[in-house]
């Protein structure tokens, strides 16, 4: 029970903090707001009922740093399942990696903010989900010239590119669910607002199992040059059930 009601108000956090679709759609022009999060000055065009990000450099860096320096292979699940560096020494993060205090003060808040929301220690019986595994989608495909999306999210699902994958996912992936769940993490921690809240809840509600089909679909699409991936959630009235899959 105590479960049940936890789930019900985390959707509830969730299906308040996504823009709303029917008023949106009503958008003439394209609304540019700034991501609510104290931690990166990205901004995000919202049109047509659809929320696209575009990243700031300092928070493009800080990404392209996470996935280039090798840290990820530093993340790992620990016997209670929390995500866990597997060496928190400042001087070894420093040395091999060619990392900064600042680097390594914001990756430690990102593992915390990890395992404060219980991302790795998901599964389907705890929450109570099914899987939904569509290879494929049907999305709004955005006007040119207004915004060059890094991310962007519809119908309560992240849509990842190419690009997005080639910066900040084919490696973690490569390396496994640990680190790509640390990668995404880190992106859910920096944006904040509808699009963190999105990746958090399907971090939350998935397992190491489902990680792992993740990592080989992100493979699978830069080997076959799809368009991208995309994780997410389908709604049963205050549930949500996880998707995942290529467009």
């Amino acid at each position: 029970m105590k479960k049940s009601l936890a789930l019900i108000t985390t959707s509830a956090m969730i299906l308040a903090s996504i823009p709303n679709v029917s008023s949106a759609a009503e958008i003439t022009k394209p609304a540019v707001i700034t991501i609510d999060s104290e931690r990166s000055s990205s901004t995000a065009l919202l049109k047509d009922g659809n929320y696209f990000v575009t990243l700031d450099q300092e928070t493009k860096n800080f990404l392209q740093i996470m996935t280039e320096s090798g840290v990820l292979k530093e993340i790992s699940s620990g016997p209670d399942g929390k995500m866990v560096l597997l060496n928190e020494d400042e001087s070894y993060l420093k040395l091999t990696y060619g990392l900064n205090d600042e680097f390594i003060l914001l990756l430690k808040e990102i593992v915390k903010d990890a395992n404060n929301k219980g991302v790795l220690q998901g599964g389907q019986e705890q929450w109570n989900t099914r899987l939904a595994s569509s290879q494929s989608s049907s999305i709004y495909n955005p006007i040119q010239n207004v915004v060059s999306p890094q991310v962007f999210l519809q119908d309560s699902k992240i849509y990842f590119t190419q690009a997005d994958i080639d910066l900040y996912l084919f490696v973690a992936a490569g390396i496994g669910p640990e680190a790509l769940a640390a990668a995404l993490s880190a992106l859910a921690f920096l944006f904040g607002g509808p699009v963190g809240s999105i990746i958090t809840a399907a971090l939350t509600i998935i397992g190491i199992g489902t990680l792992t089909n993740l990592c080989y679909l992100i493979i699978q699409t830069k080997v076959n040059k799809r368009n991208g991936v995309y994780i997410g959630l389908n709604w049963d009235g205050f549930f949500p059930n996880y998707s995942q899959g290529t467009w």
